[in-house]
């Protein structure tokens, strides 16, 4: 086994990939700690985060230092079959992690445009079968096919080297990226488009019942005065009287009103603050993940030019993608409300 020569890049390398994995495990963990302990997180649709943050972590654990052994040693420094686990986990893991991410996509869809029938079906068993659908299709789209090529001696791994199969990265990039992300950004234009739909309709009946009740101020003023000049007369208070039920009675129509008014746009702002943050988030997982694929379907048109890359660059590129793990966290607390305090009392920061 190679021994670490401890290069400039090597020192530099070395706490930052490690405050990365450090960064990833701790970060994640409040994630799930803070939904499953605290009431105000205790919601059924935040157990899909507990599904991202598993993930995250799974990466940072068994992923994560193993390819930073690489990097840091040289040449692959193991056998064939850690090999073969060390590249499955990792692509396995991220497809996860995007997955995931159109499995909440999916829910907010079904959130904003269906919010009743969806109210009643977002059961805790509904998210978590939701969220284990995400894991098997990244079973099926990563592990499977390297598993069959590797049964019926289709690509035989190498053994002092490690290495996707032959154009397994251009699939897997259209697999587990392009798809999935084509496939998001489809459900947050529809989601944007069906909020800005409510938003309307909202405006428009507060308009409408702010006119209602203008216009029946005047109608009320002479029966004031009847009520004032007139009290000895059955008749005028008759009429007052019901002038006055039938004024209580739009008034408690308009309280109403308002009061469900207010309910649904409330609903709508909790529904469009997290619209905001789950588009952040797939925002910084293109940012992270984007440049490692380009990278790599350069490399499989153009094989030379992998060897004339400065070996920095190529792990600065995919370590990027690793940072996406530690991102999620940060995210939640910088840009939702509830998780900022959960975070802070955590941290006891007042």
């Amino acid at each position: 086994m190679s021994t670490i020569v401890w290069t400039f890049g090597v020192l530099v390398s070395f706490p930052i990939c490690l405050a990365i994995i450090f960064f990833t495990i701790v970060n994640n963990i409040f994630v799930i700690h803070s939904v499953l302990t605290y009431p105000s997180l205790k919601s059924c649709e935040n157990l899909l985060l507990v599904s991202l943050a598993i993930a995250d972590i799974s990466n940072a654990i068994f992923v994560m230092p193993l390819d930073f052994c690489w990097r840091v040693i040289g040449p692959w420094p193991f056998n064939t079959e850690i090999c073969f686990i060390h590249l499955t986990s990792d692509s396995y893991l991220c497809t996860t992690s995007i997955m995931n991410l159109v499995a909440i996509a999916m829910d907010r869809y079904w959130a904003i445009t269906d919010p009743i029938s969806h109210t009643y079906r977002r059961t805790k068993n509904f998210i978590i079968s939701l969220a284990a659908t995400a894991w098997s299709v990244a079973f099926a789209i990563t592990i499977l096919p390297l598993a069959v090529l590797s049964l019926f001696d289709v690509f035989r791994w190498p053994k002092n080297d490690c290495y996707y199969p032959r154009g397994y990265i251009l699939y897997v990039t259209f697999a587990q990226f392009v798809f999935p992300l084509f496939a998001m950004t489809i459900i947050y234009c529809l989601i944007y488009k069906e909020v800005k739909e409510q938003i309307e309709t909202i405006k428009g009946r507060c308009e409408m019942f702010t006119k209602i009740g203008k216009e029946s101020e005047p109608r009320l003023k002479p029966d004031i005065e009847i009520k004032q000049k007139n009290r000895m007369l059955s008749d005028a208070f008759k009429i007052e009287s019901e002038r006055w039920q039938s004024k209580v009675s739009l008034n408690n129509e308009m309280k109403n009103y308002f009061f469900i008014k207010e309910r649904e746009k409330l609903s709508l702002v909790n529904e469009r603050r997290a619209l905001i943050l789950f588009v952040i988030v797939v925002g910084v997982f293109i940012i992270c993940w984007a440049p490692y694929f380009i990278l790599d379907n350069i490399f499989f048109f153009k094989p030379d030019l992998q060897r004339k890359t400065p070996i920095a660059i190529i792990n600065i590129v995919y370590w990027l993608g690793y940072v996406n793990s530690a991102c999620n966290p940060i995210i939640y607390t910088i840009f939702n409300p509830e998780f900022r305090k959960v975070f802070k009392k955590i941290l006891k920061i007042e």
